[in-house]
């Protein structure tokens, strides 16, 4: 999403947590999420990949990562919750992680389902 967006005050209370511990004053950490199907067809192409997206919570305040860590631990984490800027077009967004080949593919824009 690049640095003049992530750098702003909106993200403060997420990066405290990353870098001191400081937990949020809302709750962020929704747990790991083995229903939500970051990958098409309901498997990672390989056991060594990881996906990130960035999706818009349900209000359009907040804004959440779905993390995979390889192909199998997922986890829903609230970013921010009270997003105030303007409203991006770019998100949802992602990225896959193909470790075997180490490259970095970013993922089409569409919406994430959860059933």
């Amino acid at each position: 999403m690049g640095h003049s967006f992530v750098l702003t005050s909106n993200f403060d209370a997420i990066r405290s947590f990353i870098l001191r511990g400081q937990n949020p004053n809302y709750p962020f950490f929704l747990g790991t999420h083995p229903d939500v199907d970051l990958t098409q067809g309901g498997q990672s192409k390989t056991s060594r990949s990881h996906v990130i997206l960035l999706e818009w919570g349900s209000d359009l305040r907040s804004i959440i990562a779905y993390i995979e860590l390889f192909g199998v631990t997922r986890y829903k984490i609230i970013l921010t919750n009270n997003y105030k800027g303007l409203f991006r077009t770019d998100i949802p967004k992602g990225h896959y992680f193909d470790l075997d080949r180490r490259m970095i593919v970013e993922m089409k824009k569409g919406r994430i389902v959860l059933p």
